[in-house]
């Protein structure tokens, strides 16, 4: 998307390193339900196509109906039973920030560029904020996505960079950024204890064709029957509509379904503020909990910690003792 520094800020979609994919996907944009109504839209599971793009979901009907009183507050202090488990992927169960590192300390000493730097923690710094600098360029209408993944080539090599140039830079780069991919080491574990009493599906801020490669490459594509993604969507979290869109796919109520994330505000309350069980996993302690009342999500360090909390009877809004 290219547009002036006037146009509309959108929230963050896709991904600084790959293109995002088309509207109009497999995935419509959802709203939220209606105050004292649930709204729950019926899919269309399709086999693959053919050409490794996974199972298609397909909208093919609507149904509203009138919830009870205990359904219609938002989804703090209430005791249920969890059906299904939405995750985040990008820091959640796939190791990100690692993954980006050491990508690119890969690709600067591949490149000779080290020598440059102080120190391979300051080159990794400098990278990363001057992605994020071209990132917020780009959410903003700035810049489209091809543009911002050129100019922090540029920015970063201090170089008037071809667009070709640029472009086979950051091509190399991505090379070893997706040699260094991983989950985190609880994830299998916990998936595979999870696989008969909860289904699971993913609602990430990213886009199919990113998310779903990533989740083959990584070896757990077929441990989600949905994936859903803002770019398809047309709205990301922490929209209530996003994470709607998610329980609509499952043909599940909000409080039947818990997401797992890492951003406290993004995933975290989002998830809470739009009535499903949140779980924010918070693995390197860096947020502190909350010391105001419990209004927000479930807060762990290890996925391992979810499968108690999935089968005990929980509460939203309540915080682990994790601290």
């Amino acid at each position: 998307m290219s547009g002036s520094g006037t146009a509309p800020r959108r929230a963050p979609t896709g991904h600084p390193e790959y293109p995002p994919t088309p509207a109009g996907g497999a995935l419509a944009k959802a709203g939220p339900p209606s105050a004292g109504r649930h709204v729950t839209r019926t899919w269309q599971v399709t086999a693959d196509p053919g050409g490794g793009e996974g199972p298609v979901l397909t909208p093919t009907g609507t149904t509203t109906s009138v919830l009870g009183t205990a359904h219609r507050a938002r989804g703090y202090g209430r005791s249920m039973s969890i059906d299904a488990v939405v995750w985040d992927i990008d820091d959640t169960i796939f190791d990100y920030t690692a993954a980006d590192r050491a990508g690119m300390r890969d690709h600067l000493v591949a490149e000779g560029l080290l020598d440059g730097h102080p120190s391979v923690e300051q080159a990794l710094a400098r990278w990363r904020e001057i992605t994020d600098a071209q990132w917020a360029r780009f959410s903003a209408g700035e810049t489209d996505w091809q543009g911002q993944r050129r100019e922090r080539v540029r920015v970063f090599l201090g170089e008037p960079l071809s667009d070709s140039e640029a472009d086979a830079w950051f091509d190399r780069y991505v090379t070893h950024y997706e040699c260094a991919w991983t989950l985190f080491p609880d994830v299998l574990p916990v998936l595979d204890s999870l696989v008969v009493s909860h289904r699971h599906a993913v609602l990430s801020n990213s886009s199919l064709l990113v998310q779903d490669r990533k989740l083959r490459v990584l070896g757990v594509r077929d441990r989600f029957e949905a994936i859903l993604c803002a770019v398809e969507l047309g709205v990301s979290k922490p929209a209530a509509a996003a994470f709607h869109a998610a329980c609509e796919a499952l043909d599940l109520p909000p409080h039947r379904v818990a997401y797992v994330g890492d951003h406290p505000e993004i995933d975290g309350r989002g998830a809470a503020e739009a009535g499903l069980l949140s779980v924010w996993i918070d693995r390197d302690g860096a947020h502190l909990a909350s010391d105001g009342p419990p209004t927000g999500p479930h807060r762990i360090s290890s996925l391992t910690e979810l499968p108690a909390l999935l089968g005990t009877d929980t509460r939203f809004g309540a915080w682990s003792t994790f601290g």
